[in-house]
């Protein structure tokens, strides 16, 4: 086994046992403990599924007690690391967790590790291009900044059914084990979509990225919707622009009623 001609690192798909280790660049796409049901608070190993640029993935395990102690609070699911001086063994025979793989990594005292990016990436799609195995896509983040992603066999397929409906509008890199989602109602993806909502000066005139449209000049609306309710039942009023303007939401005086109503 060899690095690439063109990169420092071996691929995942160039690993075999012919060598005794490597040194690779991969993400930990999914991380897990691994328990004995039978006695309680028994950590049998930590289980690792390592992913790479290219597509390769494979198993990798820390087991015993002192290398699961050395290496537990340095691993973080979604991060990228370098790693190398692990042992390359023959996949198990049962249990896979990675199949179609000759091969499994053990983690070892001389085993290195060192984070180089973590996190997931988060942002709006910008543009994409879809090839026979794979999808590469663009997406921006909330700092202006253009990311280049790829999604490989399987997650390109997934990604593109569940983009159909959206793609006469839009356009996202991946591997193996990453999960696609789209819309979801997280925190960091609710912040992305309040940005984007802001009006922002082009030109002396204002572009909206959800309309894809600039115009002259901003207008501030209001909606404001009331629950309002009596002896016989509730019901929602919804308020516009002055009327809206005319509801104080801080206001402790919960008796006073606009006169237009």
């Amino acid at each position: 086994m060899a690095p690439s001609k063109s990169s420092a690192y071996a691929t995942i798909n160039e690993l075999n046992e012919s060598k005794t280790s490597g040194k690779i660049k991969a993400r930990v796409s999914r991380l897990w403990e691994v328990t004995n049901p039978y006695v309680q608070g028994h950590l049998i190993c930590i289980d690792m599924v390592l992913i790479d640029e290219e597509g390769g993935y494979v198993h990798a395990t820390i087991y015993g007690n002192s290398l699961i102690e050395r290496f537990r609070s340095r691993l973080t699911e979604g991060d990228v690391y370098v790693m190398n001086h692990f042992a390359i063994e023959s996949n198990k025979s049962l249990y896979r967790v990675v199949s179609e793989s000759k091969i499994m990594l053990k983690f070892q005292f001389s085993t290195c590790i060192k984070k180089i990016a973590s996190g997931n990436v988060y942002g709006v799609l910008m543009n994409e291009s879809v090839e026979k195995d794979s999808t590469a896509i663009e997406i921006r983040d909330k700092s202006e900044n253009i990311i280049k992603l790829k999604l490989w066999r399987h997650f390109s397929a997934d990604y593109n059914e569940q983009m159909k409906e959206y793609r006469a509008s839009m356009k996202l890199d991946t591997s193996s084990s990453s999960k696609v989602y789209i819309n979801l109602d997280f925190p960091e993806i609710n912040e992305l979509k309040s940005l984007l909502r802001k009006p922002k000066t082009v030109n002396k005139g204002f572009f909206y990225e959800y309309c894809t449209k600039s115009v002259e000049k901003s207008l501030t609306v209001y909606r404001l919707e009331l629950l309002v309710k009596d002896a016989s039942g509730a019901t929602i009023l919804t308020m516009f622009n002055d009327e809206a303007k005319m509801m104080d939401p801080s206001s402790e005086d919960y008796d006073f009623i606009p006169s237009l109503l």
